[in-house]
């Protein structure tokens, strides 16, 4: 699935096997307990997204829109999922994962995420 909006879609309990996800946006959907086994998930959105017990065993969200949600709960979800994405403060991560240094602990306003989006896409452009 490439460059799809999923906006508020209910997929509680879906099961989601082997599936390429590259700029998706599941912004306000609906995840609980969704299983996403050997997925691909890049330049995804998962602001306020409900994940509450969902599953994540697939490789790290490189890319991924993570403001406003809620990781709390997430299963098979470490560290290394979060690396390379975009999150702040309002980001709720499980307690024994460590937070991603670049990720300011304030809440970022819509045109500081906007300009950390940008900013990021230029590093992956010169890379």
């Amino acid at each position: 699935m490439t460059s799809a909006s999923t906006l508020g879609i209910h997929l509680e309990s879906a099961r989601l096997s082997s599936v390429i996800f590259d700029n998706v946006s599941f912004r306000e959907c609906h995840l609980s307990s969704a299983r996403f086994l050997a997925c691909s998930v890049k330049r995804t959105d998962f602001e306020s997204a409900e994940l509450d017990s969902a599953d994540f065993g697939f490789q790290p969200m490189e890319g991924a829109l993570v403001y406003d949600a809620d990781f709390s709960t997430v299963r098979h979800v470490t560290t290394d999922h979060f690396e390379g994405t975009l999150g702040d403060a309002t980001t709720k991560l499980p307690p024994e994962l460590k937070r991603p240094l670049e990720w300011p602990t304030r809440k970022l306003n819509p045109l500081e995420r906007a300009r950390a989006l940008i900013t990021a896409a230029g590093k992956k452009a010169d890379a």
